[in-house]
């Protein structure tokens, strides 16, 4: 007679399942039988019914033609009460698919046959019937998964660094490649970006997700440092969700630092003067013959970088004319008188034009002025005495 082919649902109703019955008298037995179940189906779930069988089934686990001792254990063989010479064959254990994926060193093997995201089993279950002749019946058995955890971030909650300076589009963070679902089988996972609960710190407007479905992170906003340090913080959260395919979701949080970069230019620390000082009143006074430092008041000149980077300063003269009587030490800014004032074509004072640059390739700067007053030269106010002195001819 032809094999007939057939589909066993396995049904649980009030803790009963409805089965197929097969009789050990027949010889229809095929190859072609199909169980479909679930990996949370729990112990004692009755696959089949087996009539006429003089003693207790036998049975064979197998995948891909390879016999599978380990998953023959997960069956169980036991009289039907009230019915004489009929046997069940039922799940001593649960299928379940992640203990299988770890303890099966076949487990690659086993997904790769999957179907409906499960495995698929072939059983070959032995009868004796009362002839005494024994008949085999061949089941496929799919095990299908089930979604029962929730994404995972491996090593959550999160840092990253970014510059203020990265280009748009920069990636800041890679969450796919910490992210897993622990549910067995291949599972796609599908992440988003969600706003922050404390709006201040909220920082889902300055990223966006690649197009590639990876969960890489990129930067979809220009950064300011300087902005940022206003507010009293350097960091920003960015919230990420993942979703399985079963609809489980699962969130976490990035905490994204915003580190300085060298965009600011230099200013000059002097009283009274508000940050930026861009503009100064430094003054110095000598006398023609003198060689040597120079007092320059009301304070030592001193510049710094307005970044938070803090680079290092050069001073230097603007103007080859003043190098010839005056130099600065381009690291402390001190002024010096190098050579006497003797028939020069300064006039009583002199504006010393002076660089302040940063010690980097942007190389920002600002020039500024040192008035270096001359006392020979500078006006003498007539006094009483000498106009009485005057107007009487003494």
């Amino acid at each position: 007679m032809k094999a007939k082919r057939y589909i066993v649902s396995v049904l649980l109703v009030l803790g009963h399942c409805n089965a197929s019955t097969f009789d050990c008298n027949s010889i229809d037995t095929g190859e072609d039988w199909t169980i479909d179940i679930t990996e949370t189906d729990p112990v004692g779930t009755v696959l089949g019914t087996f009539n006429n069988s003089l003693g207790d089934l036998l049975w064979t686990a197998s995948v891909n033609g390879s016999s599978k001792n380990y998953l023959s254990l997960f069956f169980e063989s036991s009289t039907v009460e009230g019915a004489d010479h009929t046997h069940a064959l039922k799940l001593a254990k649960i299928l379940d698919l992640e203990l299988l994926q770890l303890e099966l060193d076949s487990s690659a093997q086993l997904f790769e046959e999957s179907r409906d995201n499960g495995i698929s089993l072939d059983l070959s279950v032995m009868c004796a019937p009362e002839s005494g002749l024994s008949s085999e019946w061949i089941f496929k058995i799919n095990v299908r998964s089930v979604n029962e955890f929730y994404p995972q971030f491996m090593g959550s909650p999160f840092k990253a660094t970014v510059a203020e300076s990265s280009e748009i589009g920069t990636e800041i963070f890679n969450i796919g490649v910490r992210a897993a679902d622990l549910d067995a089988g291949q599972t796609n996972l599908t992440f988003a970006i969600a706003p922050y609960m404390i709006t201040q710190f909220d920082g889902s407007g300055y990223v966006a997700l690649d197009k590639d479905g990876k969960g890489n992170i990129l930067l979809a906003r220009s950064l300011d440092f300087e902005s940022f340090l206003s507010t009293g913080r350097t960091y920003m959260f960015v919230n990420v969700t993942a979703t399985d395919d079963g609809g489980f979701t699962s969130a976490t949080s990035i905490n994204v630092t915003v580190t300085d970069s060298n965009d600011q230019g230099v200013h000059l620390v002097y009283p009274g003067c508000e940050r930026p000082c861009l503009q100064a009143d430094f003054t110095a006074l000598t006398n023609e013959t003198f060689v040597g430092p120079l007092d320059v008041r009301p304070v030592a000149v001193h510049a710094e970088d307005l970044d938070t980077l803090n680079e290092s300063i050069i001073y230097t003269l603007v103007s080859d004319i003043d190098k010839e009587f005056f130099d600065i030490d381009e690291t402390t800014a001190m002024l010096y008188k190098i050579s006497p004032l003797i028939n020069d074509s300064y006039g009583f004072s002199i504006p010393i034009e002076v660089r302040a640059q940063e010690a980097t390739d942007e190389g920002h700067f600002i020039d500024f002025n040192i008035t270096v007053s001359i006392s020979e030269r500078l006006p003498r106010p007539r006094t009483y005495i000498s106009v009485i002195a005057y107007l009487y001819g003494v």
